[in-house]
């Protein structure tokens, strides 16, 4: 994305804060009821919080700050190993988005 569109976006989000109930509804992992995040199976926000738990900081950088937990293999072609611990790693969202960038997923 170019950056005076990302610019953009950003300038338009600046000082937007989600409603109460839209703070409730968000994902398990990031301390929510996971009412708005349907996007994954059952079981994955808790795999998720077991791997943040688990590594504690980015494995990449080290940093604490916005982890989030990464599949080493997709859930699209092997979504028998989607909840398995071994299955996963915590990175920092930069870091996440770069690890993606990488592979190309």
């Amino acid at each position: 994305m170019p950056e005076e569109t990302r610019l953009k976006i950003s300038q338009a989000k600046k000082g937007k804060h989600l409603s109460e109930i839209n703070r409730s509804n968000i994902s398990i992992a990031k301390g929510g009821n996971g009412k708005l995040d349907n996007r994954y199976p059952p079981g994955h926000q808790t795999w998720a919080k077991a791997i943040k738990q688990r590594d504690g900081e980015c494995v990449h950088c080290h940093s604490k700050e916005q982890l989030e937990a990464h599949h080493l293999l997709r859930r699209s072609k092997f979504p028998q190993f989607a909840t398995e611990l071994w299955n996963g790693l915590t990175l920092c969202a930069p870091c996440h988005t770069i690890t993606h960038s990488k592979v190309g997923i």
